[in-house]
């Protein structure tokens, strides 16, 4: 706390010493904590690596002790974390600490990330979203967190239905943190998208497929986890990113063509009226009497029925 008149902090849990040895610590017994809520954990990994700080050794016992209570934990609260992780400043610190109170082996089994260059990764991506939440689609963020799952499947499988391969590989992992459906469809597409991004860019079916809705995702996430198959000699990339560069310049300089109206003279109009010059003329003329334009003879009028006052007697109708 912070007193505005004396112009003194008040400290009563010593957290001023803590930020002086750059320690993370939690405030009263972490094994009640933890119990009381477990995504505590993931936020101690999360500020640990964002501030490059310490966990004390009490807390790491506490959150290796209650880390299988995380399966209880809500599975959109969990998703959230993760991305905060992924997309936050420091994410490749925050998943080794991770990895050190051993979360990942209750959240996300199947993957191991400490292969497949996962912290380099995780490093381009932080100089590319710059800590902000906002910069990276969140099917780019699931794309990178299910890369060491999905890359050795894509890279030893002959020609197939990738997108299908991709989706039966991480199934299980995103049932389980319950991803929204358009993430996990834009994820698979970018995922089995790698494949051919990983040859170079021919013909009209290149160009098509630059077209393609989620196909800056799948270009984004390209640079960021790398070739698919190492030792494949030069890059395609490079080729990849010029003809994205062209089909843009293009799609900037083409213009729509104006459709050029053509005048009408003389004739009539779309709706049958008279352009001609007679036409014209006559504009502004007063609109002749009917009856005198007319030749036909004029229709006689009906008589007027008159009411006869003299029936108002009392004697019957007859």
């Amino acid at each position: 706390f912070y007193d505005v008149e004396n112009a003194r902090v008040i400290d009563h849990v010593e957290g001023l010493r803590d930020l002086e040895q750059r320690m993370i610590r939690m405030i009263g017994d972490p094994d009640l904590r933890l119990r009381e809520d477990p995504i505590r954990i993931l936020r101690a990994a999360k500020f640990a690596g964002r501030l490059d700080f310490t966990i004390d050794a009490d807390l790491c016992e506490a959150a290796r002790s209650h880390r299988h209570d995380l399966s209880k934990a809500a599975p959109p609260r969990v998703l959230e974390e993760i991305y905060r992780l992924l997309s936050g400043e420091g994410a490749a610190r925050s998943f080794h600490w991770l990895i050190e109170l051993r979360a990942l082996e209750v959240l996300l089994p199947e993957i191991g990330f400490e292969r497949e260059g996962f912290m380099e990764i995780l490093d381009r991506l932080e100089a590319r979203t710059g800590g902000d939440r906002m910069a990276v689609a969140q099917s780019v963020l699931l794309s990178v967190l299910v890369w060491p799952l999905v890359r050795p499947v894509l890279a030893a499988t002959k020609p197939c239905d990738y997108e299908r391969l991709v989706l039966d590989t991480i199934g299980s992992i995103t049932d389980r943190l319950t991803t929204t459906r358009r993430d996990l469809i834009r994820a698979r597409q970018c995922l089995g998208a790698q494949v051919r991004l990983a040859s170079e860019p021919t013909g009209r079916i290149a160009r098509r497929f630059c077209q393609r809705e989620f196909f800056e995702e799948a270009l984004l996430l390209r640079r960021l986890v790398g070739p698919l198959r190492d030792g494949q000699g030069a890059d395609p990339l490079t080729h990849w990113e010029e003809l994205t560069h062209h089909a843009e310049h293009q799609q900037e300089t083409a213009r729509p063509k104006r459709r050029r109206r053509r005048r009408r003279r003389g004739g009539r109009g779309r709706r049958g009226r008279d352009l001609s010059d007679s036409a014209a003329e006559s504009k502004g003329e007063p609109c002749p009497n009917p009856s005198e334009s007319s030749s036909a003879p004029p229709r006689p009028k009906r008589p007027k029925r008159s009411r006869d006052n003299s029936s108002n007697d009392d004697s019957p109708p007859a």
